[in-house]
């Protein structure tokens, strides 16, 4: 079933795919109906509900909503893909129907894009909200295209709700949201699109982006987990076809960073004698390909301090004391400052 607007094409095509969303749905969609900016379709694709979803879509009365019921099941990244065919926009925004937007989040993306034409992708930092919309946390997301650029190559840099991209990107290079990749979909089309633009975080935070148990990343963390592992051992090997990238190198580098935001319970000295090393080797590739990430102090202080952050004081021990010094000799300005700091509490 699907409605349509009038022959018009839009500036703007929003994506909003759902399923079994009614408690969250309504507010989803006001928050895009009433943006700042209003040249936009919003494509409302309902994969089959059972939970009175499709009866809320079907009263919702604004002509530049086009709204396809999926007669059934076809699956998250399908129904993306359907909305990406659908889409008649210049750009194209996601949006999930659990969150919601700021009333200026378009407005802003869209300025960034016409004023940066090399730039194919934009997200912003959110707001992280429980189950009842309270706000629980925040999320700074890495900015420029080089923190962009030096985070992808181990986890996602966008906010997949907050993105807005260029459709003539993926038009041009046929890109599109890969199914076997899920549900890590995301993560995969984000690192294709910077293959061929560059890409950039707003510092706003324009989105508030809903945690609750039926998330798909809570759903299926450990598969996540795999997939986002497989892309960016891919993603490596592409980038730096000399440096070493083997699944177990991967695997080891990918339980740091999960280690360091508290997402993992441990962390042994002998992982840590393993990791680091491959991390630094990353980071000396990274620099060698991005000269100018040598001279961005941002870049330089998050990645020390990342790095830092996982010599718990259980972890000092003799053992470790050749990974600070290669710390040191690595980045001697950040060592140096935290030396300093540490001095002076």
């Amino acid at each position: 079933m699907s409605s349509s607007l009038p022959n018009t094409t839009p500036t703007l095509s929003v994506i909003l795919p759902s399923y079994q969303s009614i408690f969250f749905l309504e507010k989803s969609i006001t928050s895009i109906l009433d943006q700042s900016f209003s040249d936009f379709e919003l494509i409302l694709i309902d994969n089959a509900s059972t939970d009175g979803s499709d009866q809320l879509l079907r009263y919702l009365k604004d002509p530049r909503i086009r709204l396809f019921i999926n007669e059934s099941n076809i699956g998250y990244t399908r129904s993306l893909n359907k909305g990406l065919s659908l889409a008649r926009g210049r750009y194209i925004a996601r949006m999930d129907a659990d969150d919601f937007s700021q009333k200026n989040r378009f407005e802003k993306q869209i300025q960034f894009l016409e004023a940066n034409p090399d730039y194919g992708i934009v997200g912003c930092s959110y707001h992280i909200i429980d189950k009842k919309g309270s706000i629980i946390g925040t999320r700074r997301m890495p900015e420029s295209d080089l923190e962009i650029r030096w985070k992808n190559l181990l986890s996602c840099p966008f906010c997949h709700p907050s993105v807005m991209i260029r459709k003539s990107i993926l038009d041009t290079h046929q890109l599109s949201f890969e199914v076997t990749k899920e549900p890590a979909e995301d993560y995969d089309l984000w690192s294709k699109i910077l293959d061929h633009s560059l890409g950039f975080n707003l510092p706003e935070k324009l989105l508030h982006y809903r945690v609750h148990g039926n998330n798909e990343s809570s759903l299926r963390a450990q598969e996540q987990r795999t997939q986002i592992e497989s892309i960016s051992q891919a993603h490596i090997q592409h980038s730096f076809p000399d440096l070493e990238s083997s699944p177990q190198i991967i695997q080891e580098l990918q339980t740091l960073i999960t280690f360091e935001r508290g997402r993992a319970p441990s962390l042994s000295p002998d992982l840590l004698q393993r990791a680091v090393p491959h991390f630094l080797e990353l980071w000396k590739a990274f620099l060698k390909k991005y000269p100018q990430a040598s001279k961005n102090r941002a870049i330089q202080k998050q990645t020390f301090e990342e790095l830092l952050r996982l010599f718990q004081p259980s972890l000092r021990k003799a053992a470790s004391l050749s990974l600070l010094l290669r710390l040191f000799i690595t980045f001697p300005t950040e060592f140096l400052h935290a030396l300093k700091k540490s001095i002076t509490r």
